[in-house]
């Protein structure tokens, strides 16, 4: 029984996407209750973040210091069905993301154009 139990869980496991430069801090754990969504401007989950359980009309354009707008390089959505788009105000080339780590170049044609703004639209 022990055995199986343990197949079971490696198959859950593979399933999962794995990221490939993720750091610990950074695991999903997915929440029932609300949306959530972390934007990076460096690759790879790095530099500056923002995490929020709310629509961004427009991520800003600097934080502390740090260009935001148009510079957002990877993604993890915690929950949530997300669009991405590429001007603020939630217009322009947009993109459906799902749970689960992107990165640079799972998001090459947003990056070309810039991420403004997103919107959670289903739990």
């Amino acid at each position: 029984m022990f055995v199986k139990e343990l197949e079971n869980k490696k198959r859950e496991n593979m399933r999962r996407p794995q990221p490939r430069f993720l750091k610990p801090e950074f695991k999903i754990e997915k929440n029932d209750q609300l949306p959530e969504i972390i934007l990076f401007t460096g690759q790879n989950f790095d530099g500056e973040e923002i995490r929020t359980h709310c629509n961004i009309d427009f991520v800003g354009d600097e934080k502390n210091g740090e260009k935001v707008n148009d510079a957002i390089r990877s993604i993890i959505i915690i929950s949530g069905s997300w669009i991405i788009y590429e001007h603020a105000g939630f217009n322009g080339y947009n993109q459906n993301l799902e749970v689960g780590y992107y990165n640079s170049d799972d998001l090459k044609d947003l990056i070309a154009k810039g991420i403004s703004s997103a919107k959670c639209v289903r739990i």
